[in-house]
């Protein structure tokens, strides 16, 4: 078991508004709800990790401002280390969250999150020595990325790459050794598109080529991975798991639940399968509730929800053959 995960990220303060609809350019409406959390992919992973399993450290930075106290408090409360959070001058990372059904819009002011820079990861050998994987999203700067698949790389552990928001950086893939990616990412870093699924199985493929283990989520399609083994006498090939089917409330943070409980299952010595119908079902669970890290479920509930579900759909833990070989 290599347990220990290290994320190298943002962490933002969430302030969430719930509206009927979306306003229109100029446009005034009326909300509810609103909320301050913690957020930022990197966070929102690194709680998700620590929820479902793995040791986990963060590096990353936060501002002189209330916001920064309340997001180390936080990832303190979730037992993350933190002896590498450095506290900056200025403002901490903000995420304006609008969210309309289950859908929503953000914009983000990375703050002190710019702050994350090569220089800086220099001063955390030590983190890398300690983990098992290093994972990386890209709400920090793109040097500092390079700068921790280096790292992560010098000191044995396994690259995560989820390239989110989008940046197409090829070098940055060139060294993942596992990618996350949904379906919009993977048109992007392929030059296709993902108009239907035939499309995303292409996107699938040509990534499959260049990247050692990938998984790319398709939202209410599912996920698409590569199973070297095979399932049921089916053999090797790739396979697409069925979402499971549930009432969204809030689909923000769903992608970093889906990373958190996957690389957690593969720390954990999971299987490929395994670990993405665990990530899936974690996914689903988030979705039923408002919030990003705050909607991550636990193991045991995961593993609750499982059995459950598949008890009443019996047919949908199975992993459809997309293509063999």
């Amino acid at each position: 078991m290599k347990n220990h995960v290290l994320v190298v990220g943002s962490i933002n303060a969430d302030l969430t508004i719930r509206a009927d609809r979306f306003p229109s350019p100029g446009e005034t409406l009326t909300g509810r709800d609103f909320t301050i959390g913690c957020g930022g992919k990197g966070e929102n992973q690194a709680v998700a990790l620590r929820k479902l399993g793995c040791q986990v450290r963060f590096i990353g930075a936060v501002g002189r401002d209330p916001n920064g106290a309340m997001l180390r408090r936080n990832l303190e409360k979730n037992q993350i280390g933190t002896d590498s959070l450095q506290t900056v001058d200025g403002a901490s990372g903000a995420a304006l969250i609008t969210v309309a059904g289950s859908d929503n819009t953000i914009i983000v002011d990375p703050g002190a999150n710019d702050k994350v820079t090569p220089e800086f990861l220099e001063q955390c050998s030590d983190d890398f020595e300690w983990a098992d994987f290093v994972v990386v999203q890209y709400e920090i700067s793109m040097e500092a990325v390079r700068k921790a698949a280096g790292m992560a790389h010098a000191h044995g552990a396994k690259f995560v790459v989820n390239p989110s928001p989008f940046r197409k950086d090829l070098m940055t893939l060139a060294m993942a050794d596992i990618l996350v990616v949904n379906e919009h990412e993977a048109a992007d870093l392929t030059g296709g598109d993902n108009s239907c699924f035939g499309s995303q199985v292409l996107a699938f493929r040509d990534l499959d080529k260049k990247v050692p283990l990938v998984v790319e989520t398709l939202g209410t399609g599912g996920c698409l991975y590569r199973d070297p083994q095979g399932q049921g006498g089916l053999g090797a090939g790739v396979y697409r798991q069925a979402a499971f089917k549930v009432d969204a409330v809030d689909t923000t943070g769903s992608g970093d639940a889906f990373l958190g409980a996957f690389v957690s299952c593969l720390a954990n010595d999971a299987s490929v399968p395994d670990a993405v119908l665990f990530a899936t079902a974690a996914a689903a669970l988030s979705v039923t509730r408002p919030g990003a890290a705050s909607s991550v479920p636990d193991y045991d509930e995961t593993k609750a929800f499982i059995a459950a579900y598949l008890k009443d759909h019996p047919h949908e833990g199975r992993a459809e053959l997309v293509y063999q070989g």
